[in-house]
Order: C-alpha cells, then sequence, then structure tokens
C-alpha cells in the first residue's frame, strides 16, 4: 500500500510540475514582443542618460528629450510602472505614483489580438532571456541610478505626460507640484534640460484643473533664479509660460509691461519655443492697436512653428494673422484658408473684401462662439469699421457721382444723411477715399483715379518683402553655432605657428 501511494505522489508532482511548466510557457507567451523590446527602449534612453551626466554632454539629454514623442506614443502605462518601481527610491510618493498608475488601463494592441499565434513562439523565448540579462545588472543599474537626480526627474516627466494623456489632471498637478519643488533642491546644469519640460507640463496640468492663476509666483521665482545662472533655454520657456498665464486672464497691460522689462535672446531658443513667444507678443500687439508689430510677429511664428507637427498652434496663429491683416486694410491669400477648419475666417474675410456690412453682420452672429473661444472676438468687433472703409473705397472706384442716402443703402448703414456725412469726411481725412463732399446737394464726388505706380504703394510693398528677406537672413546668421574646440585650437597660417620648432 505504501509503495502504491508513493508511486501515487511521485506521478501526480510530476504532473504538477509539468503543469506549472506548461503555464510558464503560457504567459511567456502572453507577454508580447514588442512591450519587451519598448521597455527596452526606454532602459537605453535612461542609459543616455546617466553617460551625458557622467561625461557632463548635455547632447545627449536633449537627445532624449527628443525621443520622447516616440516613448510617449509607444510606453504602455504598466511598462512605465515598472520602470518606477524599479528604478525610483521607496518612498510614500513613489507608492501614491504607482497607485495613480494602476488606474490607467494599458491601450488594446490591435496587432498583437490579431495575430497572437504568430509572435507566441519568440515572445516565450524573449523574455527568458531579457531575465537572464535583467537579474545579473538589475542590482548593479539600481545602485547606479539611485544617486542620479537627472534619471529620477525624466522618470517622473514621463509620469505627468501619462497622467496628463489618461485625463487625470489633479493627479498630475500633484505630481508636476512635487516634482517641482525637488528640482530647487539639485543645482546642477545637466537638470535644465529637463526642468523646461517640467515646468511646461507643470504649468498645463494646472491649467487643465482652472489653477493657472495660482503657480505665477512660482514662476516668476524660477524666472529669476534663470535668469541668475544664464540658463537661457530654460528662462525662454518660463517666459513664455507666464505670457500665456497673463492672457489667460486677459491682462494684456501686465503681460505687455513683462515684456518691456525682460531681454530675450532668440538666436538661443529652439525654433518651437521662439514661435509661441512671437505669437503671444503678436497679440498683445493686436490688441494694442499696434498692427504693424503684431503682423511681423505672427508671421514669423507661422514660419517659425514645427512643419508636419503642432497643427493646432499653426491654426490659432492663422486665425490671429487673419484678424490682424483685414484691421490693416489687407487681403489675406485664397491659400491660407486650406490649412484647416477656417471656415468662419473665410466667410469673415469675405464680407471685409467686398465690404458688405450685412453679410459681415451675419457671420459675426453665426460664429460668435467661435470668435470666443478663440479670444479673437475683441479684434472682430473693430473690423466694423473696415469693413465700411472697403466700401467706400468700392463705391469711390464705380461712381464719379453719388448721393449720401445710397451710400448708406449700399452699406446698410442705419443712420441718417449727417451721420454718414461724418463717415465720408472721415474716411476722405484717412486717406481710404479720394473725393470731395458736397453739403447742399448731399453728394459725393469722386476725383479721377490716378495710375497706383504713381503712389508711394509699390514702394512700401516693396521695402516689407525686403524686410522679411533680411529678417531671415538675420536670424540665420545668428542661429549658427560653432563648436568651442575651434575657438582654441590655433589659426592655421599664423605667426604663433611659424615661431614653433
Amino acid at each position: 500500500m505504501t509503495l502504491d501511494k508513493k508511486e501515487n505522489t511521485d506521478v501526480e508532482m510530476a504532473d504538477a510540475s509539468a503543469l506549472t511548466d506548461e503555464n510558464k510557457k503560457k504567459d511567456a507567451q502572453k507577454t508580447p514582443v514588442k512591450d519587451v523590446f519598448k521597455l527596452a527602449d526606454l532602459e537605453h534612453q535612461l542609459g543616455r542618460i546617466e553617460k551625458g551626466v557622467a561625461e557632463t554632454d548635455l547632447r545627449y539629454l536633449w537627445f532624449v528629450l527628443r525621443k520622447n514623442y516616440t516613448i510617449r506614443r509607444e510606453l504602455k502605462p504598466s511598462l512605465l510602472a515598472q520602470c518606477l518601481e524599479k528604478r525610483l527610491p521607496e518612498s510614500e510618493f513613489r507608492a501614491t505614483l504607482l497607485g495613480w498608475f494602476s488606474q490607467i488601463p494599458d491601450p488594446v494592441d490591435v496587432e498583437a489580438a490579431d495575430s497572437p499565434d504568430v509572435a507566441a513562439p519568440a515572445a516565450a523565448d524573449a523574455p527568458v532571456e531579457m531575465e537572464q540579462g535583467a537579474d545579473e545588472s538589475a542590482e548593479s543599474e539600481s545602485v547606479k541610478s539611485a544617486d542620479i537626480p537627472e534619471v529620477h526627474v525624466y522618470l517622473q516627466l514621463l509620469a505627468v505626460i501619462f497622467l496628463v494623456d489618461s485625463k487625470l489632471y489633479a493627479e498630475a498637478c500633484e505630481c508636476s507640484t512635487h516634482l517641482v519643488k525637488s528640482l530647487s533642491q539639485w543645482k546642477r546644469r545637466t537638470i535644465s534640460p529637463f526642468a523646461a519640460r517640467v515646468y511646461f507640463y507643470y504649468s498645463r496640468a494646472h491649467e487643465l484643473v482652472g489653477a493657472l492663476e495660482s503657480i505665477r509666483p512660482n514662476l516668476l521665482a524660477a524666472l529669476q533664479t534663470a535668469t541668475l545662472r544664464c540658463e537661457e533655454g530654460l528662462r525662454g520657456t518660463l517666459m513664455t509660460l507666464l505670457l500665456r498665464n497673463y492672457l489667460h486672464y486677459d491682462l494684456y497691460d501686465e503681460a505687455h509691461r513683462f515684456v518691456e522689462n525682460t531681454d530675450i535672446d532668440h538666436s538661443k531658443l529652439p525654433s518651437s519655443q521662439d514661435a509661441r513667444f512671437l505669437y503671444y507678443t503678436g497679440r498683445i500687439a493686436a490688441t494694442q492697436l499696434r498692427y504693424d508689430e503684431a503682423s511681423r510677429n505672427l508671421s514669423q511664428a507661422i514660419r517659425k512653428a514645427p512643419q508636419g507637427r503642432a497643427h493646432g498652434f499653426r491654426l490659432q496663429v492663422i486665425k490671429w494673422a487673419t484678424v490682424v491683416e483685414l484691421l490693416m486694410g489687407e487681403t489675406p491669400e485664397r491659400s491660407t484658408f486650406r490649412s484647416g477648419p477656417l471656415e468662419a475666417y473665410f466667410k469673415l474675410a469675405k464680407s471685409v473684401r467686398i465690404g458688405d456690412v450685412a453679410a459681415f453682420e451675419q457671420v459675426k452672429a453665426q460664429y460668435r462662439e467661435s470668435f470666443r473661444v478663440d479670444r479673437t472676438f475683441m479684434l472682430v468687433n473693430r473690423l466694423h469699421q473696415t469693413v465700411i472703409k472697403t466700401g467706400l473705397r468700392n463705391i469711390n472706384r464705380s461712381y464719379s457721382r453719388i448721393s449720401l442716402a445710397e451710400i448708406a443703402q449700399k452699406l446698410s448703414l442705419d443712420e441718417n444723411a449727417v451721420s454718414v456725412a461724418f463717415i465720408v469726411a472721415k474716411a476722405i481725412r484717412d486717406g481710404v477715399i479720394d473725393g470731395v463732399i458736397d453739403h447742399e446737394g448731399q453728394y459725393l464726388q469722386s476725383k479721377e483715379l490716378v495710375d497706383v505706380y504713381q503712389t508711394t504703394a509699390p514702394q512700401k510693398t516693396f521695402d516689407a518683402k525686403v524686410r522679411i528677406c533680411l529678417e531671415i537672413h538675420n536670424d540665420a546668421v545668428k542661429a549658427m553655432r560653432f563648436s568651442d574646440d575651434l575657438l582654441s585650437q590655433p589659426v592655421v597660417g599664423s605667426d604663433s605657428d611659424a615661431e614653433e620648432p
């Protein structure tokens, strides 16, 4: 009996071990190969940070930040949580952070769901190979990165980005606030590239919860510190964030004083950061009736915006630039409205171009909410006088003599003859039309049209084109950067070389 029992137990243990081996293989097959490589890619980026910190070479850190877009798009929250648990030191904040990530579900991998049998054999072997190398170097890597603040800052920055993408805005605010407080503890040059991104998402998270005004003192203090340390990249980011903070609450006078009292070197800013700064300063100038400066800044912002990306930013700049051009009496090109959903501004430009006051009022009433969301409604209201001037210009070209009552009818003006006479007189004084008002006969007598090439209009247009070309040339010269090693090398053919043996 005892022998039979032993044989039965041996058979059961063998069956159990076989089942566990089969379960391990099945679990290994469930692990997608893509997740293994994505996690390895993140570890590779952390290795670059460690190398950049060891060699004090910021190029490695900038390269890692440029890879943020790919990692943000491909990495799963569960994989980032694994890396956070492995790399961050044990603390109450880490436990809270991992608890937040447990609420974020992983996106469904459509390709892996459609073809599980194809990826299963490779996935069965890959995790085993990764585990063999990971077990040997896990302790050494954790010890190696335990004293590197840049690794901790980068991982927490990725955590904030994933929380914002998952619409956990309150958690993102708490995480970014903790990260900003920890930045003040580390006075290292190698943290500066990450600090700019940290403050950007710090401001973005508080904007999404409606608490943007509460962080303004912190941004001003950080700007003062960055100025004293001559950190131009971080300083440019903080200036754009402060301008966005002021304009979010329509504090245009405060924003204008802030720009007037600060200095910024555009040549040391990335083109995307410079585009944001130009966009905000263009909005300030447009609100304060400085349309020439506003048009110049907005056109440069469109040119310096990232190509192929940031479509929402480009659309917003185009909307403001369109309204500013209309206020200057110019007509935007038709190709401008092919950049996206700009139907409201296309109809607005059409009504202003033909000088139809009734059509303008209809467009303004129809798209009132869109203009308010874009914060251009105040400028659109100013276009009423521009529409009247355009209509008077068209009438002046078409009629040599026309009564004031007929002018009021064509422009859809609910005014009496005296008011229309004042409107026409102001247009004559501003140089919009060339004519004389006969008050006794109540009509407008137009003067003979002069050839446009006998005026200064072509010269002004040519001057504007030349100014744009010179600005592009000057920006290109300022953006040229030379390696510091070239300055230490002796000049070939110099006297010092000739004296050396």
